[in-house]
């Protein structure tokens, strides 16, 4: 039986997990390209929002109350549009960002962050898929620490 639910008007793209608190904490991008993070109540309403640099693919939260994105990274300057980055954004419990590094696959094509998760130790893993020349695209895996940035 359905307790609550919030349209969200206009995603194009969407991922949900759980904080600490038992909070849904929504990360998506609108028709628009507006890129968001929101987390709310347990009974629905919007807690706070923060604004996303990188397209959200994946979302979860960390022991210490702290929020992971993971997606596509804008292209760096210079390159082409298409030549996006693998992405992974870190932001305090409040919605205050911590840092944001974006990793380029060895053809500096397209490159994206598909799933995300944290350890109690602080270590965030990353999956995705790097391009690869003459090859398409191959999965990654990668492993960050929250290290002072």
């Amino acid at each position: 039986v359905e307790q609550w639910s919030t349209p969200l008007l206009g995603a194009a793209e969407v991922s949900i997990a759980l904080d600490g608190q038992g909070r849904p904490v929504v990360a998506r991008r609108n028709l628009s390209g507006e890129r968001t993070l929101e987390v709310f109540s347990a009974d629905g309403e919007l807690q706070w929002d923060a604004p996303l640099q990188l397209d959200p693919h994946g979302v979860t939260a960390g022991s210490d109350g702290g929020l992971v994105v993971v997606g596509t990274a804008d292209a760096p300057p210079m390159e082409l549009s298409s030549n996006v980055d693998l992405g992974v954004e870190v932001f305090d419990g409040n919605g205050l960002p911590r840092w944001m590094e974006a990793v380029g696959g060895p053809d500096r094509g397209e490159d994206s962050g598909r799933a995300v998760a944290v350890t109690d130790d602080g270590s965030i893993w990353l999956g995705g898929m790097v391009s690869v020349r003459f090859e398409h695209q191959d999965a990654w895996i990668g492993r960050f620490g929250e290290a002072l940035r």
